[in-house]
This record gives structure tokens, sequence and C-alpha cells, in this order.
């Protein structure tokens, strides 16, 4: 009996040395996962632009060393991007500042590497903003880059009109663009003394919508802007439901009379009760 329970300890000992040189030599995953890199942020080179002008936000020089999927986010300052200068995309998640008097966006989480951004008409001129990058991989790894928005004054757009030689300013381009996206948010009796003046579409948000709703507003909102905005010439209006953010999207592509390039006024028509 003696002679089997020693036996039976050798056996022991020599299984648990076995296992311990398996597990000794067995990959450490601990390892192999420390060996993820972090993704390199690249928030792009500084932008100069005008008030009520265009940037596009561009994060596509940003990588992950190992090829993965990463996650952008974007931070601005107070009082800088709203929600009406920005197209959201169904998967992006957008933060507000806290502060009650400033309801700008503060941060957006997407996967979109780049993004158009309308910059409102009333940042000064010579001012200038960081904006941030952050990018982050499915394991939480993160890196961070910015650039500078820089706002400059708008230059002359040398362009002559068909009955002279006038010079239309970017100014009056913005101001065109202003007073398109103002008629279409405008609803009927609004404004004093001009009370059949606006597109009186809000009472159609909450309807469903169908082709037919569709067709019927942007009807509407091409009645409006060829009756009262004498200074464009219409090329199409698009809307679009959005219903994740509660909302229809509104496109409007057109020309301002005496100018050859092509606009686009983005704007959006809340629900809300």
């Amino acid at each position: 009996m003696k002679y089997i329970n020693t036996v039976a300890l050798i056996a022991c000992i020599i299984l648990s040395n076995v296992c311990y040189a398996q597990d000794k030599n067995a990959p450490d995953d601990s390892k192999k996962e420390s060996k993820n890199k972090a993704p390199k942020a690249n928030a792009g080179d500084d932008i100069k632009a005008f008030p009520g002008g265009t940037i596009s936000i561009n994060g596509d020089g940003s990588v992950d060393p190992e090829g993965e999927r990463i996650q952008y986010v974007w931070s601005f300052p107070p009082s800088l991007i709203f929600e009406d200068n920005y197209k959201y995309h169904k998967s992006d998640r957008v933060k507000i500042h806290k502060n009650p008097n400033d309801n700008s966006i503060e941060s957006v989480e997407t996967y979109t590497r780049a993004f158009l951004l309308d910059v409102p008409e009333f940042v000064p001129v010579g001012s200038k903003y960081e904006i941030g990058l952050v990018v982050k991989d499915p394991d939480g790894l993160s890196s961070k880059d910015s650039f500078i928005l820089e706002i400059i004054m708008p230059e002359y757009d040398q362009i002559s009109d068909k009955e002279g030689d006038d010079i239309i300013k970017v100014e009056d381009v913005i101001a065109v663009k202003r007073a398109v996206k103002n008629l279409v948010q405008t609803n009927y009796y609004e404004r004093p003394f001009q009370p059949e003046l606006g597109c009186g579409i809000r009472e159609l948000l909450f309807e469903n919508f169908t082709p037919m709703t569709k067709v019927f507003l942007e009807k509407k909102i091409q009645e409006v802007l060829l009756n009262y905005e004498p200074r464009i010439d219409l090329e199409s209006v698009k809307v679009d439901d959005d219903p994740d953010n509660n909302r229809l999207v509104v496109d409007i592509y057109f020309y301002v009379v005496g100018s050859p390039g092509p606009q686009q006024v983005t704007t959006f028509l809340q629900r809300l009760r």
C-alpha cells in the first residue's frame, strides 16, 4: 500500500511539472493584446473661411496600424457650430454645450471620415478657433490632433452681370443664401405687414412622410422662392425625411443671378410640439 502511494505521488509531481511547462510555453494573450497600437489622428491642415461659408472637416489622414475601423470625435468651441450648420448621419452622436444660453454643438462622434459644415454669418472676422479630433479604435486606444479655423474677410468675386460691369461680392451671395433659408423657415403671418410671406409648411411636418407629401412640400418651397426671391435662378428643391432626428432635411440648389457658380442651401425643419 505504501508503495502504491509513493508511485501516485511521483506521478502527480511529474504531471504538475508537465502542466507547468505547457503553461510556460503557451502564448501570452496579454502580451499579444499589448501589441495593438493606437490609431494616429490627423485633423488636416488649418482652414481659412469667411462668415457664411462652407468648410470640409476631414479626418481622412487618420490611420489605424492594424487597419481596424476607427471612430472620429470632433470637438468644437462654444457658439461656433449649431445644429442647423451640420447635416447628420444616422449613426452620428451629437453633444450640445451645457451652457443654457448656448445651444451650439460641443462634439460629434461619427464613423464618417469627412463632412461639410456651414460657418455662421455672425462669427467675427479675424477670430480663430481650434477644432479638435480624437480617433479611437475598437479597443479604446486613441490619439488626438487639431486644426485652426480662421475667419477671414470675404474677397470680391470678380464677376460681371448681364447689364453692366457691376462686381458681385461674396457678401451678396451670403446674403442671398441667408434669405433663401429664412424664406423656407418662415411661416405665414410671421412677418408684420407681409402675412402671405413664407412657406406655410410647418403644419405638414407631423403628417406621414409619403411620396405625395414629399412632392407637395418641394412644390410649396419652389413657389415661395420663385415668388419672393428674384435674385436666384432656382434649379431644384429636395426634401427628405430624417426620422432619427425627428425632422425634415431641405436641400435647395440654385444660381445667384450674375454669378456663375452653383449654390446650395441645406436647412432643417424640426418637428417640435
